[in-house]
């Protein structure tokens, strides 16, 4: 193998790894927040506090 088709594998293969690694956080960063957001609503409407 050659440099080049060295460097373009490990590219490859960074590729690879970047597009199944960054959605599958980006998924369980959104659905973190939306839980997240879902229990503070919950908590502001079972614990409501009259003024």
């Amino acid at each position: 193998m050659t440099g080049v088709d060295c460097i373009l594998d490990d590219g490859l293969a960074w590729a690879l790894t970047a597009a199944t690694v960054i959605p599958a956080f980006a998924v369980g960063l959104a659905t973190f927040m939306g839980l997240d957001a879902l229990g503070k609503r919950r908590h502001a409407l079972t614990h409501r506090h009259y003024l």
